[in-house]
């Protein structure tokens, strides 16, 4: 993961660079030439008081735009395929969408306020039964999906400035802080009133949260994020703009999906419904998809410390100390998007006359 952030950063300084050099050299060009700085000085006029109607956008010119986002969402956490980053169900690539509002500061920097709402979906069915990571998640057989309601502020760097070959098209990189409320679903195990139901898992505690026995903290519905990615912009007239975004949201926890530790003794519990959610590794079918599960494993009694009571369960899942998730890695999603920006306030009269 390490070297991958590097990469990337690498790449995108390079990239600066370039376009750095590329802007001197063509500074130096004009330098030499006064008639050419009079004449673009003069198209520069021209473009923004053309009989009262803008058709462009000054180098230095600051407004402000509000606009509307299409968005996908994909989660990277415990209940991915893979423990790769990369490694995402796209099936369960759920939409989404947002408004915002974005300040353009000076010609490469802009400010955004952006409130968004999308929907995050994981499921072990998705694991390679035949991989050895793999068929461990595909036994374990959890799911779940989430709401995320977001509200971000963030900042971002044109690549390219204004005196580059392609004016209309600007990439730039982005990085922010963002706070939003969560709440992890899964449905309801069989044999259970609540099967097939939608529920809530926080409040069960699953990982044995509010039991005196299991030293587990509760995690909170709200919690912060630390948006950054890459985007492109195009101009497509003085008002309209369409952009596309890629953006990692960071983690501070690793509870999105309900999931980070070990399996607590089933004893614990003071619910039928708490318990047969913490440990699915025994259902026949998965209970999103209700394809037909193969378990290689046979089921073997438990006699719980806490409460005496025996239970049936699978060797390495649903006993104490048994690994349910990875609390070494928080948790990730990403959001995709489409951007529609609508400038406000380009309309220039000045000294336009009109007839």
């Amino acid at each position: 993961m390490k070297s991958t952030v590097a990469l990337i950063v690498i790449f995108l300084v390079g990239l600066v660079t370039f376009e750095d050099a590329f802007s001197q050299g063509r500074k130096r060009s004009y330098s030499q030439s006064k008639k050419s700085r009079k004449h673009a000085s003069k198209s520069r006029q021209m473009s923004r008081f053309n009989g009262g109607r803008a058709s462009g956008i000054g180098a230095d010119e600051k407004y402000l735009s509000i606009g509307v986002a299409v968005n996908a969402l994909n989660y990277f956490g415990d209940l991915a395929p893979k423990s790769n980053i990369v490694s995402t169900e796209l099936s369960f690539t759920r939409p989404g969408f947002g408004v915002f509002v974005d300040k353009r500061f000076s010609s490469r920097f802009h400010g955004r306020a952006s409130l968004s709402w999308g929907r995050l979906q994981g499921d072990d069915i998705s694991a390679d039964p035949n991989d050895e990571l793999g068929g461990k998640r595909y036994i374990r057989n959890l799911h779940f999906r989430n709401d995320i309601k977001e509200l971000a502020l963030s900042a971002s760097f044109d690549l390219w400035g204004e005196r580059t070959f392609v004016t209309s098209v600007k990439p730039y990189i982005f990085l922010g802080l963002g706070v939003f409320h969560h709440n992890p679903k899964a449905l309801g195990a069989p044999g259970t009133e609540q099967a097939g139901q939608w529920i809530d898992l926080k409040p069960l505690g699953t990982e044995g949260q509010f039991s005196p026995h299991v030293n587990v903290k509760t995690y909170s519905n709200f919690q912060f994020s630390l948006p950054f990615g890459i985007g492109l912009r195009y101009k497509i007239n003085r008002q309209i703009l369409l952009g596309f975004e890629i953006g990692y949201r960071w983690l501070f926890f690793d509870y999105i999906d309900d999931v980070s530790g070990e399996y607590v003794d089933p004893g614990v519990f003071d619910s039928e419904i708490a318990r047969k959610m913490a440990d699915r590794s025994q259902e026949e079918v998965g209970a999103v998809t209700g394809e037909k599960r193969i378990i290689s494993l046979t089921p073997s009694a438990y006699t719980s410390i806490i409460d005496e009571q025996t239970y049936t369960l699978l060797p390495g899942y649903g006993s104490p100390y048994n690994i349910r998730g990875n609390p070494k890695d928080n948790d990730i999603y990403i959001i995709t998007g489409i951007h529609l920006y609508y400038v406000l306030g380009q309309q220039r009269f000045g000294q336009a006359k009109f007839r």
